[in-house]
């Protein structure tokens, strides 16, 4: 899994980070080009699904493209093609981000959490809308490798459908690596300049140079990269 690739390695950047307290001194200097080259040749080849699709294709599986619909019980159509299964129909159509309508946010470059995982480098800085488990898990791998996060809420916590000590556990983690964390903010107005975001808030405003996130994809709600 990409995003696991990610977090180990920024994991690892935070334990040799704990050494000089009761082992002596380290030097660590983050490489994202390591953690971008392993999800691109071990996880992803490249973000081209031909490897997988062989391997299904080697035990039996067909593998066919296109919009499938319905048509009948135990019955897909794909174009002009039609499937009847024996047993039944499995729907497992996996998960794209949900947009939400902030004014202005549409015509932006922002990133969904698939950009994040793509990028060949991380930005300067970086704007998360959205508190949730997967906005939480990539604010830390990106301020871990000494991007400047910061972390929109519209709650009044992080995340707001964990148990209320996970939340307070994470929020003081994710401050300790240097993560700066506004809840009950919500976005009014996002814009762009050219270099740089400017998200608009309650009567505050919260700028990001390098790139905008949203927490998106594995649970379908609107969330960051």
């Amino acid at each position: 899994m990409p995003s696991k690739m990610m977090i180990r390695a920024a994991n690892l950047l935070a334990e040799a980070g704990r050494v000089p307290f009761p082992a002596g001194e380290v030097e660590v200097t983050p490489d994202w080009g390591r953690v971008a080259g392993r999800i691109r040749s071990e996880a992803t080849d490249d973000w081209n699904d031909q490897v997988a699709a062989d391997r299904l294709a080697a035990k039996g599986v067909r593998l066919v493209r296109g919009t499938g619909r319905l048509t009948g019980p135990r019955q897909v159509t794909v174009g002009g093609r039609t499937f009847q299964a024996r047993q039944g129909a499995v729907l497992a159509t996996g998960t794209r981000p949900r947009i939400p309508p902030v004014p202005g946010l549409a015509s932006m470059p922002y990133w969904t959490n698939r950009d994040a995982m793509a990028t060949q480098e991380p930005p300067a800085s970086m704007i998360v809308l959205g508190g949730g488990a997967i906005g939480v898990e990539l604010a830390q791998v990106f301020a871990r490798f000494r991007c400047t996060v910061t972390v929109v809420e519209g709650q009044d916590r992080l995340l707001s459908q964990e148990e209320p000590e996970v939340e307070q556990l994470a929020e003081k983690v994710l401050r300790e690596d240097g993560v700066t964390i506004l809840a009950s903010a919500r976005a009014r107005q996002v814009d762009h300049d050219g270099t740089g975001f400017i998200v608009q808030l309650e009567g505050e405003e919260a700028t990001g140079a390098g790139c905008f996130c949203f927490r998106a994809g594995y649970n379908c709600r609107p969330s960051s990269c």
